[in-house]
Order: C-alpha cells, then structure tokens, then sequence
C-alpha cells in the first residue's frame, strides 16, 4: 500500500513582527513532534528549548502527539513577555493619574488600514 505525503506548514514567531514560516512534506501518520523535527527548525534555531514551546495547529493547540492533516498549519506558541492582568493594571493607574486617556488607545484614522475584497466576476 502506497501512503503519500501530507504537505503542511509550520510557523514561529521570531520576534513580534518577524514570523518563519517553512512549507514541507511529511509521511502520512505523522504527529505534531515528527513535523517539527522534520522542519529543521532546530537547525535554523539551535538555542531554541522546543520542548518549552506550545504547539497547535490552526490556533487551537494541541499536544505533540497530535496526527497532523493535509494542508495543516503548526504553529508553535512563545510564552508572553508580560502578564495582561499587570498591564490592565498598570493603564488603569495611569488613567487614574491622567497620564493616559482612551484617546490615546484609539487608532488614528489615517492608519487604519481599508480592506477590499475582490470579487472575480467570471
């Protein structure tokens, strides 16, 4: 019996806004952990702790032990840089004192980005 291979991705943040992305083929049965090593990821980090890291795929995570599907997205999670609830704490303070107002947290108009959407009308 012939298996083919899955094609999949996986992704990483590097840093806030710099993602590595890598497109490869794994055999059929394959788990999340055979398609991390399969990625050479540790060779484009070597001082990364892989096993430090969440995974999922799509957004949802998941264990390593995870069968991967055609045209999955792995994704590997960093651990946050701050705790969200000392930062709600910290505006909330600086609200209070005046320092930091809701003007502040709104975007400018001229920033916001406007997407269209394309329709092909065949």
């Amino acid at each position: 019996m012939v298996t083919a291979d899955l094609h999949v991705s996986l992704n990483f943040p590097v840093t806030t806004s710099q993602i590595w992305r890598k497109d490869f083929y794994v055999p059929a049965g394959s788990t999340i952990a055979d398609a991390i090593a399969l990625s050479g990821i540790a060779n484009a980090f070597p001082d990364l702790d892989l096993g430090s890291l969440g995974k999922g795929i799509f957004g949802i995570k998941c264990s390593s032990q995870q069968f991967v599907q055609e045209g999955d997205r792995i994704e590997l999670y960093r651990k946050l840089v701050f705790d969200p609830k000392e930062s709600r704490r910290r505006r909330a303070e600086h609200r209070k004192a005046g320092i930091l107002t809701k003007k502040h947290l709104r975007q400018k108009k001229s920033r916001i980005n406007n997407y269209t959407e394309h329709r092909d009308n065949t």
